[in-house]
């Protein structure tokens, strides 16, 4: 075999190789978790906590702020942590609350910011027992995604299973409520699991705020 020949074919597999590498690693890397600064500024008490069976009572391992507060342990947490964004099962997370009562906490919302709007609106009404929803636009919003949907007593949570083009939003289960048309479709709430990365992300957007 000449040897431009050899060369090329060893080129050929080893291009072959790289391109097989990058596929493997598109599979199986998971996406970053990214801190949300804008709420972790509306939040009044920012904790680390060990979380387990939700809505309900979660023990507080660390308060990162206030500085100096101290646990009042356990705390209760009134938002359903199984669905918001991020969540893996029971852990260490770190939670950005406000207070909702004397004795509750919340998840601090995330307030609209440029290319992040929080919510879309109901483009027509949704009946209970629907499966699908029309939006004004799924800009932002993923497949697995559970979205808090409606006003007042009739707020429900659902999960996205598939987003179908730039208005529709299938849903994982039928409605329990009816929704009128311009009701909001609220963004899942943000918790972060505890890990280096979280933890040191966490202290910048204290650093840079001048709250450590």
């Amino acid at each position: 075999m000449r040897p431009a020949v050899v060369r090329l074919v060893v080129a050929a597999v080893l291009f072959a190789g790289w391109i097989g590498f990058l596929a493997y690693l598109a599979v199986t890397s998971s996406r970053p978790v990214v801190l949300s600064r804008p709420q972790f500024l509306v939040s009044t008490y920012d904790v680390i906590a060990d979380v387990g069976e939700t809505p309900g009572p979660v023990t507080v391992r660390e308060v990162v702020w206030p500085k100096g507060a101290k646990p009042a342990n356990p705390i209760e947490v009134s938002t359903d942590l199984s669905k918001c964004k991020n969540w893996h099962g029971p852990g260490l997370y770190i939670l950005p609350l406000v207070k909702q009562d004397n004795k509750t906490y919340r998840v601090a919302p995330i307030p609209p910011s440029p290319g992040y709007r929080g919510e879309t609106t109901l483009e027509v009404n949704a009946p209970a027992g629907a499966t699908s929803i029309a939006v004004v636009s799924t800009a932002g919003i993923n497949a697995g995604d559970w979205l808090r949907i409606g006003k007042g007593a009739a707020i429900e949570a659902n999960m996205v299973s598939t987003v179908t083009n730039g208005t529709t939003l299938e849903l994982s289960q039928p409605l329990v409520n009816a929704h009128s048309s311009g009701s909001p479709v609220a963004w899942p709430l943000r918790i972060y699991p505890l890990t280096p990365e979280t933890q040191r992300e966490l202290d910048d957007i204290l650093k840079i705020e001048g709250l450590k």
